[in-house]
C-alpha cells in the first residue's frame, strides 16, 4: 500500500457548506486507536480552528514505528480538502466528493492508491476507509477506531 491514511449526502457542496470548512467536521476531533494483534494504528485530530483540522497518524508493529503521516483538512479555493503527507512519500490532496452529518468522502481519481478517503462517525468511535483501484483491482482498507485510553 503506497500510503496509509489515517480516515454522503450532498452531491456537490454549496457555498454554505464550504463556508463552514473544517468546522463542520468537529466530530473527527480526538485520539483514535485500532489494535489488531501486534499492529496498532493511532490517529490524532485537533479541534477545528482557523479553518483547519490538523491530524497525525502512526502505525506500530510489535511496538516499532512502521510509518507515520501528517494530515490536514481545510478549504482550498473554496473546496474542503483532505491533504496527507505520508512518511517517505509526496503530499497528496483529495477534494471533498460528498458530505453529510457524521460522514465525509474525499476523492482524487488521479492519485495512485488510495483514490478515496472516507470518515464516518460511529457509535463510541470513528470509522475510516481508504479505497481505490490497484492494477485494475478494487482494493480497500478499513480502520475501526475506538477512543484512546
Amino acid at each position: 500500500m503506497k500510503a496509509l491514511l489515517i480516515a454522503i449526502g450532498f452531491a456537490a457542496l454549496g457555498g454554505a457548506a464550504n463556508a463552514e470548512g473544517a468546522s463542520s467536521l468537529g466530530w473527527i476531533t480526538g485520539c483514535w486507536v485500532q489494535a489488531d494483534g501486534d499492529r496498532v494504528v493511532e490517529e490524532y485530530w485537533t479541534t477545528p480552528s482557523g479553518g483547519v483540522l490538523m491530524g497525525a497518524g502512526k502505525t506500530l508493529r510489535a511496538g516499532k514505528l512502521r510509518n507515520y503521516e501528517h494530515m490536514r483538512i481545510e478549504a482550498i479555493a473554496g473546496v474542503l480538502t483532505f491533504t496527507a503527507i505520508p512518511s517517505g512519500q509526496a503530499q497528496a490532496s483529495f477534494p471533498v466528493k460528498s458530505q453529510a452529518e457524521g460522514e465525509v468522502i474525499f476523492e482524487s481519481l488521479s492519485h495512485d492508491f488510495p483514490q478515496r478517503v472516507i470518515y464516518r462517525k460511529a457509535d463510541n468511535g470513528l470509522s475510516a476507509r481508504i479505497e481505490g483501484v490497484v492494477n485494475g483491482q478494487s482494493r480497500s482498507v478499513d480502520f475501526t477506531y475506538k477512543p484512546c485510553g
